[in-house]
């Protein structure tokens, strides 16, 4: 809950001016998280296929928590905050205070083709990297099985999976 800095009172709702004590408030912007100083990412040398053939699974693993999120099977999918569109596929980092770590509402996007996954920034306020690197908004950049992501200050790991063979079971 916020609080007036001038009198302490709650404040109930983003306003100009406190209620109780009528004096000026500088709130942040809900739609703006800004960080206070830059994510810090190792250099990370990839390693990793680039290939992604269209029945294999994209997971991403967020670090240090090890949550993973295997991405739906969608040519595009976007990372940020809230709810998508009708027919986009967006994945919600606010469960991983994603807010907090400042991702943007619609922060990148992963388009899936020509069996590769690529990242696109979409203007971000916070940016996002790729191991290391960050990246220039608006522009496609090739994604690699093992490669490292930061969106604001929220660290991931990327994976490619081969789909599951079924195994051969013998009949007694």
């Amino acid at each position: 809950m916020l609080r007036c800095p001038h009198c302490n009172r709650p404040l109930f709702a983003a306003t100009e001016r406190c209620p109780s004590c009528h004096k000026a408030l500088h709130l942040p912007n809900a739609a703006t998280t800004l960080l206070q100083r830059p994510a810090f990412a190792w250099p990370h040398e990839r390693h990793g296929l680039t290939r992604l053939l269209p029945d294999w699974r994209v997971v991403l693993q967020v670090l240090p928590s090890g949550a993973c999120l295997a991405l739906p099977d969608a040519p595009r999918v976007l990372l940020g905050r809230g709810v998508g569109e009708p027919g986009e596929y967006l994945v919600d980092l606010d469960t991983y205070n994603g807010y907090k770590r400042g991702v943007s509402r619609r922060h990148c996007e992963l388009i899936r083709e020509n069996d590769h996954l690529y990242i696109v920034d979409l203007g971000s306020s916070n940016g996002t990297s790729l191991n290391g690197v960050s990246l220039e908004a608006h522009r496609r950049y090739t994604l690699a099985d093992g490669d490292k992501l930061i969106l604001g200050s929220m660290h991931f790991g990327i994976s490619f999976f081969k789909p599951d063979t079924p195994s051969s079971k013998s009949s007694d």
